[in-house]
């Protein structure tokens, strides 16, 4: 449908086709019922108009979006099922005032993705293995309308927006906690995990996460943008994975740093993400990183080309980020573009234990002070330099490391073998 209004579809099967199964293009009022759209190239349905309506629908198996709303307003999707749709089950782009009601999504990297766009309702939606991610501007995180009755693998999704909170503590029945300039939040003892993102907070100060894992999300583990004055602490922060969807850039890492300044990030457990353990961006400044086990992340921790300065990196452990291994080869386990910022405390000449540096030889430590005598260099434009890397961990060695690298040795190892065995 292409200009027009007021058109009706109904107990439509559209499929396998190079675009978008349903294109309801610069129209208006549209109304479709039992629409069972799947397998097409990008999308399931396209809408770019306003006040049209979808329910009682499935869509599924479509390569990007099931559903995708863009430069419109007043557009339903309501009682539908879509599922595996690779991006995200519902994109909503640059529109406002939309409703997403009672929909069932599951298999999409996210659940309902909204970005750049305001006054949105989204309730009663159940969706598994992907939840709510907003992104975009000021107005983007603090106007929307979503109810604490959408759930992600059984769990509820807490939304907060313009509010100081007191030191109230989300509700241990949470799965994702999104807020909107609020300020003095507690997210303490909550699992999670397996969705989109664990945490994502925006324009805020003052929160405080504590002891929570927050594994498995398909986005990032906590993405925190223009955040100040907050902690992130005692947690497990694994296994969080990389997404197309938005910026994919800022995607794929433990903890996601955006204009974000005097954070304390200590004591927590980061590893094997699928791009970076602990990435800053945007000139995210003056932040505390101390005392993290940090493993087998693509880079351990990155201050990245948009940069950011003075911030402080010491006492935290780094084993087998960016192909390391357990002797030094030419890779870094971090790299930093920013400016003036300090990967040891001044204070106390400690550094930060680098797994494959300390553990190249027994006589690196000649004066047996902890301390490696060597420094250790930082990739990136800034010529960053750990000079006081130390020799001894606090932590012990993680015990899941299994690298591609092993895997391949494996592998080998098990050919050789097998065709000794045939010989013989």
């Amino acid at each position: 449908f292409s200009g027009g209004a007021y058109n009706k579809m109904r107990n439509v099967t559209v499929r396998d086709n190079r675009y978008m199964g349903v294109e309801i293009y610069y129209t208006d009022n549209f109304y479709g019922t039992q629409i069972h759209s799947y397998n097409n190239s990008e999308y399931g349905i396209w809408i770019e108009g306003d006040n049209n309506v979808v329910e009682e629908s499935e869509i599924y198996g479509n390569k990007e979006y099931g559903v995708y709303i863009s430069k419109g307003q007043g557009n339903k999707i309501a009682n539908s099922t879509l599922r595996e749709n690779g991006d995200a089950g519902i994109d909503v782009e640059n529109s406002n005032g939309n409703i997403l009601l009672n929909n069932t999504i599951s298999g999409s990297d996210v659940g309902i993705n909204v970005k750049d766009s305001t006054g949105n309702t989204i309730d009663w939606n159940t969706m598994s293995h992907g939840g709510i991610i907003l992104y975009g501007n000021f107005a983007t995180f603090t106007e929307q309308n979503i109810g604490d009755n959408n759930t992600v693998n059984g769990r509820k999704i807490y939304y907060f927006h313009n509010a100081n909170m007191n030191n109230f503590s989300v509700a241990t029945d949470a799965g994702e906690v999104i807020g909107g300039n609020v300020s003095w939040l507690l997210v303490s003892n909550l699992n999670l995990s397996d969705g989109s993102v664990g945490l994502e907070m925006a324009y805020s100060s003052h929160i405080k996460v504590d002891g929570c894992e927050i594994n498995g999300n398909s986005w990032n583990g906590i993405y925190l943008s223009h955040v100040d004055n907050s902690s992130i602490s005692n947690s497990s922060i694994n296994k969080n994975r990389q997404t197309d969807i938005d910026d994919s850039y800022y995607s794929g890492n433990g903890i996601m740093l955006y204009f974000s300044n005097d954070l304390m990030i200590e004591n927590n457990e980061i590893m094997m993400n699928e791009k970076e353990g602990i990435k800053l961006e945007e000139w995210s400044n003056r932040n505390l990183i101390r005392g993290n086990t940090i493993a087998e992340n693509y880079y351990g921790i990155t201050i990245g080309w948009s940069g950011g300065k003075n911030n402080t990196i010491y006492n935290n452990s780094f084993y087998y980020n960016h192909n390391t291994g357990d002797l030094y080869t030419y890779y870094s386990q971090a790299y930093d573009y920013g400016e003036n910022n300090l990967w040891y405390d001044e204070n106390t000449n400690r550094g930060n234990y680098w797994h494959d540096w300390a553990n190249n030889n027994d006589s690196n430590d000649q004066n047996n002070d902890g301390i490696v005598d060597w420094a250790y260099k930082i990739s990136g434009s800034a010529d960053a330099v750990d000079y006081y890397p130390l020799k001894k961990s606090s932590v012990d060695i993680p015990e899941m490391r299994f690298s591609m690298f092993s895997i391949l040795a494996l592998l080998l190892l098990i050919g050789i073998l097998r065709k000794r065995r045939k010989k013989s």
